[in-house]
């Protein structure tokens, strides 16, 4: 009964109170127990936060490839001369015949590179790039909240100087801790190969960024649409000492999953809750009629080696339903 969190491998503690306003919890993929970070362990502890999981295989591989990544970012911070130390006996820099070694060096590449792009070297760069842009948000979370921090002792110290004289730019520095806009197309590029290669057909996607929605949009056919179909109120304190509100938001968002356009609106689906422009709190819907979830994640992909990992089957859904969790859900 947990949906799964899209396109980012991160949530923080803010956003996971918003989202444990709808559900019992969240999906978010990971990559190694090595190499989670603490602030993802301690909200795992919380059992509100589900992790998925590659199989062992694959996350001895990511370890490796990482590790020679760090590697190679490690050499080129040292500098190019450092980065030639390193190399010296590959490439032959102050030899005659450099122009024809590079040139044979990177005809190899190339055909090394045409044979070995299988399924899995393609996943392990997804869950590499996904994994530095996890440690790009953590650490721009941390500072922004330094920032904050910063920004409220400025503003106590200019009440007890001056009184209560609010300052002009703290509304700007809360507001730039969305990176959402950072490369959030090869996030979702990245995201959609690891998933359509996880096999999992989750009835239900959030995100905490309106700008994932916009983006989806833009990727739609002429013929295709992304409505929204409902603005979903949070639950109540009181609902949450049971399941069963959670199980009925679940059972609706399933339904809607599995019933086409039509039979949804003579069902009275619509009905249930209505759709709302005005910002709110509340969970904006979004339903992709007639589009399949593995079929709306493989464009992203762009190749061939998703559909033979994930291969939609009778019993997937028939609609794709995303949830946008207020107080973005404008």
């Amino acid at each position: 009964m947990m949906p799964f969190l899209f396109p980012f491998t991160y949530i923080s503690q803010p956003d996971l109170t918003t989202c444990c306003r709808f559900f019992k919890g969240i999906k978010v993929f990971q990559f190694s127990n090595k190499t989670m970070p603490p602030e993802m362990k301690t909200l795992l502890d919380m059992e509100q936060v589900e992790s998925v999981w590659p199989d062992p295989s694959t996350c001895l591989s990511f370890e490796a490839a990482l590790a020679e990544t760090e590697r190679w970012a490690q050499s080129h911070r040292l500098g190019a001369a450092s980065y030639a130390k390193g190399y010296k006996d590959r490439i032959p820099f102050f030899n005659a015949s450099s122009v024809s070694r590079i040139r044979q060096d990177i005809r190899r590449a190339d055909q090394q590179a045409s044979t070995a792009g299988s399924d899995e070297n393609e996943i392990i760069t997804a869950y590499i790039f996904l994994y530095m842009a996890q440690a790009f948000d953590i650490q721009n979370q941390t500072i922004v909240q330094k920032l904050q921090q910063h920004a409220s002792m400025e503003k106590t110290l200019y009440a007890e100087l001056r009184g209560d004289t609010p300052l002009a730019h703290r509304d700007q520095i809360e507001d730039s801790s969305d990176t959402a806009q950072f490369m959030l197309l090869d996030r979702l590029k990245a995201w959609s190969r690891v998933w359509m290669a996880s096999g999992d057909s989750r009835d239900l996607f959030v995100t905490m960024r309106p700008a994932v929605i916009l983006l989806i949009q833009e990727h739609l056919l002429q013929n295709e649409d992304c409505i929204q179909i409902a603005t979903v109120p949070p639950i109540d304190k009181e609902g949450q000492t049971t399941h069963q509100p959670y199980q009925d938001l679940w059972s609706y968002c399933h339904k809607l999953a599995f019933t086409d356009l039509a039979r949804i609106r003579e069902s009275g689906l619509l009905d249930t809750y209505t759709p709302s422009a005005a910002p709110s709190d509340g969970m904006q819907l979004y339903l992709l009629p007639g589009i399949k979830p593995q079929q709306l994640f493989d464009r992203f992909v762009g190749g061939a080696h998703a559909i033979k990992t994930c291969t939609p089957k009778s019993t997937d859904a028939i609609n794709t339903v995303i949830g946008l969790l207020g107080p973005h859900g404008a």
